[in-house]
Protein backbone atom coordinates (compact mmCIF):
# COMPACT_ATOMS: atom_id res chain seq x y z
CA UNK A 1 0.00 0.00 0.00
CA UNK A 2 1.58 3.84 -0.99
CA UNK A 3 1.83 6.49 1.20
CA UNK A 4 0.44 8.92 -0.39
CA UNK A 5 -2.69 9.81 -2.99
CA UNK A 6 -1.76 7.83 -6.23
CA UNK A 7 -3.82 11.15 -7.34
CA UNK A 8 -2.49 14.54 -6.21
CA UNK A 9 0.54 12.73 -3.91
CA UNK A 10 -0.89 14.03 -0.68
CA UNK A 11 0.00 12.10 2.76
CA UNK A 12 -2.73 9.12 2.67
CA UNK A 13 -4.83 8.86 5.80
CA UNK A 14 -5.22 6.34 7.98
CA UNK A 15 -8.50 4.47 7.62
CA UNK A 16 -9.68 6.62 4.59
CA UNK A 17 -10.63 5.05 1.51
CA UNK A 18 -10.91 8.88 0.04
CA UNK A 19 -7.96 11.14 -0.32
CA UNK A 20 -9.40 14.16 2.20
CA UNK A 21 -7.45 16.83 -0.37
CA UNK A 22 -8.71 15.47 -3.58
CA UNK A 23 -11.65 13.84 -2.74
CA UNK A 24 -10.36 10.30 -4.98
CA UNK A 25 -10.42 7.25 -3.71
CA UNK A 26 -7.05 6.00 -3.09
CA UNK A 27 -8.09 2.33 -4.96
CA UNK A 28 -11.08 1.07 -6.73
CA UNK A 29 -11.62 -1.75 -4.44
CA UNK A 30 -11.20 -0.43 -1.12
CA UNK A 31 -13.54 1.91 -2.14
CA UNK A 32 -16.05 -0.73 -3.00
CA UNK A 33 -15.75 -2.48 0.23
CA UNK A 34 -15.79 0.89 2.16
CA UNK A 35 -18.16 1.26 5.65
CA UNK A 36 -20.14 4.59 4.78
CA UNK A 37 -20.67 5.98 8.71
CA UNK A 38 -24.54 6.12 9.79
CA UNK A 39 -24.12 9.16 11.66
CA UNK A 40 -21.90 11.77 9.34
CA UNK A 41 -21.35 9.34 5.85
CA UNK A 42 -17.87 9.42 5.48
CA UNK A 43 -16.43 6.04 4.07
CA UNK A 44 -14.34 4.26 6.24
CA UNK A 45 -11.61 1.23 5.03
CA UNK A 46 -13.11 -1.87 5.80
CA UNK A 47 -12.16 -3.61 9.35
CA UNK A 48 -12.02 -0.04 11.16
CA UNK A 49 -14.34 -0.44 14.19
CA UNK A 50 -15.59 3.56 14.36
CA UNK A 51 -15.64 6.11 11.78
CA UNK A 52 -12.67 7.96 10.84
CA UNK A 53 -14.03 11.04 10.95
CA UNK A 54 -16.60 11.18 13.86
CA UNK A 55 -15.79 8.39 15.89
CA UNK A 56 -18.83 6.47 15.96
CA UNK A 57 -19.35 2.87 16.17
CA UNK A 58 -19.40 1.41 12.16
CA UNK A 59 -20.00 -2.32 13.34
CA UNK A 60 -21.75 -4.78 14.92
CA UNK A 61 -21.10 -7.66 17.41
CA UNK A 62 -22.47 -10.93 16.64
CA UNK A 63 -24.37 -12.28 19.64
CA UNK A 64 -23.58 -16.04 18.72
CA UNK A 65 -19.66 -15.94 18.07
CA UNK A 66 -19.01 -11.82 19.51
CA UNK A 67 -17.36 -11.37 15.87
CA UNK A 68 -17.57 -7.51 14.60
CA UNK A 69 -18.86 -6.97 10.91
CA UNK A 70 -19.55 -3.83 9.16
CA UNK A 71 -23.12 -2.85 9.82
CA UNK A 72 -24.06 -2.80 6.16
CA UNK A 73 -23.87 -6.32 6.57
CA UNK A 74 -26.80 -8.68 7.16
CA UNK A 75 -24.86 -11.46 8.55
CA UNK A 76 -21.77 -11.94 11.02
CA UNK A 77 -18.65 -12.27 8.80
CA UNK A 78 -17.14 -14.90 10.90
CA UNK A 79 -19.86 -17.65 11.86
CA UNK A 80 -22.55 -16.32 8.88
CA UNK A 81 -25.63 -16.15 11.42
CA UNK A 82 -27.98 -13.50 10.15
CA UNK A 83 -28.17 -10.27 12.50
CA UNK A 84 -31.88 -9.92 11.95
CA UNK A 85 -33.95 -11.62 14.81
CA UNK A 86 -30.28 -13.22 16.06
CA UNK A 87 -30.86 -12.30 19.37
CA UNK A 88 -34.28 -13.83 19.79
CA UNK A 89 -33.02 -17.31 17.85
CA UNK A 90 -30.19 -17.07 20.90
CA UNK A 91 -32.36 -17.07 23.46
CA UNK A 92 -34.44 -19.43 22.00
CA UNK A 93 -31.32 -22.10 21.20
CA UNK A 94 -30.30 -21.27 24.72
CA UNK A 95 -33.73 -22.15 26.46
CA UNK A 96 -33.89 -25.59 24.21
CA UNK A 97 -29.94 -25.91 25.80
CA UNK A 98 -31.36 -25.61 29.16
CA UNK A 99 -34.23 -27.79 28.59
CA UNK A 100 -31.89 -30.51 27.54
CA UNK A 101 -29.89 -30.48 30.08
CA UNK A 102 -32.41 -30.62 32.58
CA UNK A 103 -33.87 -33.89 30.50
CA UNK A 104 -30.12 -35.35 30.70
CA UNK A 105 -30.25 -34.23 34.47
CA UNK A 106 -33.44 -36.34 35.08
CA UNK A 107 -32.12 -38.71 32.89
CA UNK A 108 -28.86 -38.95 35.21
CA UNK A 109 -31.23 -39.21 38.60
CA UNK A 110 -33.23 -41.89 36.91
CA UNK A 111 -30.26 -44.14 35.89
CA UNK A 112 -29.02 -43.24 39.81
CA UNK A 113 -32.14 -45.04 40.98
CA UNK A 114 -32.35 -47.86 38.82
CA UNK A 115 -29.12 -48.88 39.45
CA UNK A 116 -30.26 -49.00 43.54
CA UNK A 117 -32.95 -51.25 42.95
CA UNK A 118 -32.21 -55.24 41.94
CA UNK A 119 -35.19 -56.93 40.20
CA UNK A 120 -36.20 -60.62 39.78
CA UNK A 121 -37.14 -61.49 43.39
CA UNK A 122 -40.23 -63.05 43.91
CA UNK A 123 -42.77 -64.80 46.64
CA UNK A 124 -43.02 -68.70 46.75
CA UNK A 125 -46.80 -69.52 47.29
CA UNK A 126 -45.72 -72.40 49.03
CA UNK A 127 -43.33 -71.89 51.72
CA UNK A 128 -44.25 -67.78 51.84
CA UNK A 129 -40.76 -66.66 51.60
CA UNK A 130 -39.17 -63.70 49.49
CA UNK A 131 -36.81 -66.21 47.13
CA UNK A 132 -34.43 -65.13 44.10
CA UNK A 133 -35.96 -66.38 41.07
CA UNK A 134 -33.37 -67.79 39.24
CA UNK A 135 -33.49 -71.48 37.18
CA UNK A 136 -32.91 -73.30 39.00
CA UNK A 137 -35.38 -72.54 41.54
CA UNK A 138 -33.56 -73.06 45.17
CA UNK A 139 -34.78 -75.74 47.76
CA UNK A 140 -38.06 -74.87 49.54
CA UNK A 141 -38.80 -75.49 52.85
CA UNK A 142 -41.97 -76.92 51.97
CA UNK A 143 -40.42 -79.40 49.75
CA UNK A 144 -39.39 -79.76 46.49
CA UNK A 145 -38.30 -76.32 44.27
CA UNK A 146 -39.83 -73.05 45.21
CA UNK A 147 -43.07 -71.59 43.27
CA UNK A 148 -43.12 -68.38 41.65
CA UNK A 149 -45.75 -68.34 39.35
CA UNK A 150 -48.38 -66.39 41.56
CA UNK A 151 -45.83 -63.74 41.84
CA UNK A 152 -45.08 -60.31 41.10
CA UNK A 153 -41.46 -59.12 39.98
CA UNK A 154 -40.01 -57.57 43.24
CA UNK A 155 -37.70 -55.41 43.88
CA UNK A 156 -34.99 -55.25 46.76
CA UNK A 157 -32.75 -51.97 47.68
CA UNK A 158 -28.67 -52.36 47.34
CA UNK A 159 -28.27 -48.76 47.96
CA UNK A 160 -28.55 -47.90 51.98
CA UNK A 161 -28.66 -44.17 51.20
CA UNK A 162 -31.22 -44.74 48.84
CA UNK A 163 -34.01 -45.79 51.34
CA UNK A 164 -34.90 -45.47 55.24
CA UNK A 165 -34.80 -48.71 56.18
CA UNK A 166 -32.98 -51.84 57.97
CA UNK A 167 -29.77 -53.26 56.34
CA UNK A 168 -28.20 -56.72 57.40
CA UNK A 169 -30.52 -58.63 54.51
CA UNK A 170 -28.70 -60.78 52.54
CA UNK A 171 -29.15 -63.54 49.45
CA UNK A 172 -28.75 -67.18 50.69
CA UNK A 173 -26.64 -68.98 48.19
CA UNK A 174 -28.15 -72.43 48.95
CA UNK A 175 -31.93 -72.02 49.40
CA UNK A 176 -32.26 -68.93 47.25
CA UNK A 177 -34.32 -66.77 50.10
CA UNK A 178 -33.53 -63.26 51.44
CA UNK A 179 -32.37 -63.37 55.44
CA UNK A 180 -31.24 -61.14 58.55
CA UNK A 181 -28.85 -61.36 61.02
CA UNK A 182 -25.07 -61.03 59.10
CA UNK A 183 -23.44 -63.41 56.55
CA UNK A 184 -24.80 -66.54 58.40
CA UNK A 185 -27.56 -66.73 60.31
CA UNK A 186 -31.28 -68.65 60.42
CA UNK A 187 -32.40 -71.91 59.13
CA UNK A 188 -31.56 -72.59 55.70
CA UNK A 189 -33.99 -75.19 53.60
CA UNK A 190 -31.24 -76.29 51.39
CA UNK A 191 -28.78 -77.27 54.04
CA UNK A 192 -30.19 -77.55 57.41
CA UNK A 193 -27.42 -75.29 58.56
CA UNK A 194 -27.44 -71.53 58.68
CA UNK A 195 -28.07 -69.09 55.43
CA UNK A 196 -25.08 -69.00 53.65
CA UNK A 197 -24.83 -64.90 52.89
CA UNK A 198 -20.67 -65.08 51.94
CA UNK A 199 -21.61 -64.16 48.24
CA UNK A 200 -24.29 -61.66 48.82
CA UNK A 201 -24.89 -58.04 48.08
CA UNK A 202 -26.27 -56.36 51.31
CA UNK A 203 -29.95 -55.45 51.09
CA UNK A 204 -32.11 -52.61 52.55
CA UNK A 205 -35.64 -53.17 53.57
CA UNK A 206 -38.20 -50.09 54.42
CA UNK A 207 -40.43 -50.47 57.49
CA UNK A 208 -43.76 -49.13 58.72
CA UNK A 209 -43.49 -45.64 59.11
CA UNK A 210 -40.28 -44.92 56.96
CA UNK A 211 -40.83 -42.27 54.37
CA UNK A 212 -40.31 -45.22 51.92
CA UNK A 213 -42.86 -47.52 53.38
CA UNK A 214 -45.80 -47.61 51.10
CA UNK A 215 -49.16 -49.76 52.43
CA UNK A 216 -49.69 -51.60 49.32
CA UNK A 217 -46.39 -53.08 49.55
CA UNK A 218 -46.46 -53.96 53.01
CA UNK A 219 -47.50 -57.14 54.93
CA UNK A 220 -43.58 -58.88 54.81
CA UNK A 221 -42.25 -59.84 58.32
CA UNK A 222 -39.10 -61.74 59.41
CA UNK A 223 -39.53 -64.85 60.78
CA UNK A 224 -38.15 -65.17 64.54
CA UNK A 225 -37.27 -68.93 63.86
CA UNK A 226 -35.69 -69.28 60.38
CA UNK A 227 -34.72 -65.44 59.90
CA UNK A 228 -36.49 -65.11 56.52
CA UNK A 229 -38.49 -62.68 54.87
CA UNK A 230 -41.56 -63.63 54.30
CA UNK A 231 -45.53 -62.90 53.38
CA UNK A 232 -46.47 -62.39 57.40
CA UNK A 233 -50.47 -62.90 56.33
CA UNK A 234 -49.60 -66.64 55.70
CA UNK A 235 -47.98 -68.72 57.85
CA UNK A 236 -45.89 -71.24 55.07
CA UNK A 237 -43.32 -73.70 55.78
CA UNK A 238 -40.57 -72.75 58.09
CA UNK A 239 -37.27 -74.44 57.50
CA UNK A 240 -36.77 -74.32 61.32
CA UNK A 241 -39.96 -76.79 61.59
CA UNK A 242 -43.53 -76.06 61.68
CA UNK A 243 -44.67 -72.37 60.11
CA UNK A 244 -43.10 -69.10 60.00
CA UNK A 245 -43.62 -67.19 62.98
CA UNK A 246 -43.10 -63.31 62.30
CA UNK A 247 -41.70 -61.25 64.53
CA UNK A 248 -45.22 -59.01 65.64
CA UNK A 249 -42.95 -55.30 65.86
CA UNK A 250 -41.68 -55.68 62.45
CA UNK A 251 -43.99 -54.97 59.01
CA UNK A 252 -41.74 -54.38 55.91
CA UNK A 253 -42.40 -53.26 52.60
CA UNK A 254 -41.07 -54.30 49.34
CA UNK A 255 -42.15 -52.89 45.50
CA UNK A 256 -42.66 -54.26 42.63
CA UNK A 257 -42.66 -53.60 39.69
CA UNK A 258 -46.08 -52.57 37.66
CA UNK A 259 -47.20 -53.64 34.67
Amino acid sequence: MTTSCPHCAAPRQVGHVICVYCRQPYEAASAASAVRCPKCSVMSAEGQDKCVACGTWIVVACVFCGAHSPHTKSACVSCGELFAGAAERKAAMEAADAEDDEEDEDDEDDEDDDSAWESGWAWCGKCQALVYDEDPAGKCAAGGKHDTSDSEDYLLCVDPESIDGQGEWRWCRACQGLFHGGERAGVCAASGAHHDGSDSEEYTIAKTGSDDYEEDDGGWGRCKKCSSLVWAEDGGSCAAGGEHAPKESTDYSVPYEEE
